[in-house]
């Protein structure tokens, strides 16, 4: 059985990569990606309703099975490169952040 990957993401991460495959044709093809990115945004939540506002993005764990995290990574790769030529370079740079932050 394949090893859990892990990606840190803010819920502002999560709106971005949740508007992003929105956008695709065959949304339906990322389902174990959008139930994890929900599950994030649920605890970011949980948590962010619990805490002091610190002034720094709190983050969580976005994990996928071990199947699911190569398309993610290439997924994460053409998501920036398309932003970096539609000229979006704050939103390539996230895509770039994200998938580095793999554990």
């Amino acid at each position: 059985m394949a090893e859990t990957a892990r990606f840190a993401v803010s819920r502002k991460d999560v709106s971005l990569l949740l508007a992003e495959i929105a956008d695709q044709p065959r949304a339906v093809l990322y389902a174990p990606l959008v139930g994890a990115l929900l599950a994030a945004a649920a605890a970011l939540d949980t948590d962010a309703a619990s805490r002091l506002d610190t002034g720094h993005a709190q983050t969580t764990e976005l994990p996928l099975a071990g199947e699911h995290a190569p398309r993610f990574r290439r997924w994460l790769q053409d998501a920036a490169l398309r932003a970096h030529v539609a000229g979006l370079g704050e939103t390539a740079r996230t895509f770039a952040r994200i998938r580095g932050s793999e554990r």
